[in-house]
This record gives C-alpha cells, structure tokens and sequence, in this order.
C-alpha cells in the first residue's frame, strides 16, 4: 500500500525528469535554499526514504519556445490545483 503524502510539489520543466529528480535530490542533500523541496526536506528531519517524484504528466512541444512556456505553465497550474499542492495544503 502507497504511503499517503504529507506535502505535495507540482513542477513543469522541459528538462528531462531522471535529471530533474537528481537534481532535486542533490539539493535535499546540500540543503540548498533555492528549491522549495530542499527547504522543506530540511526543516523537519526527512531522509532520501521519505520523498518520492512521479511524472504525473508530458506534452508534446509546439515548434515555438514560447508556446512551451505557457503550454506548462498552464499544466503546472492545472494540476497544482487538482492536486491541492497550493500553500498550505502542499508546497507550491
């Protein structure tokens, strides 16, 4: 049985996710202060063990890099919602 969250982190990102999630889980590791989820991974005592990532959703990319943008920053606003990922139910 999956564990229920206790935070949730909606991202969009054109970069590739396996690189993306490392570079997550490096800034949980040095306690960055410039990701949220590093923030919050090192305010209350969490180990690797406690986080997980799932690509929930991909798009096809429009010839244009603007297009881009706004196409993920639509996503990214539609399932923070769906997901309730909004302060202070989640992280965003």
């Amino acid at each position: 049985m999956q564990e229920i969250p206790l935070a949730i982190y909606v991202e969009s990102t054109i970069i590739d996710f396996r690189i993306r999630f490392c570079n997550h889980k490096s800034a949980m590791l040095k306690s960055k202060t410039t990701c949220e989820v590093a923030v919050h991974f090192s305010k209350i005592p969490h180990t690797l063990h406690d986080v997980s990532f799932q690509c929930i959703d991909q798009v096809q990319a429009p010839n244009n890099f603007e297009d881009i943008e706004r196409l993920l920053i639509r996503k990214e606003a539609f399932w923070s919602a769906q997901l309730f990922s909004l302060v202070p139910n989640g992280l965003n």
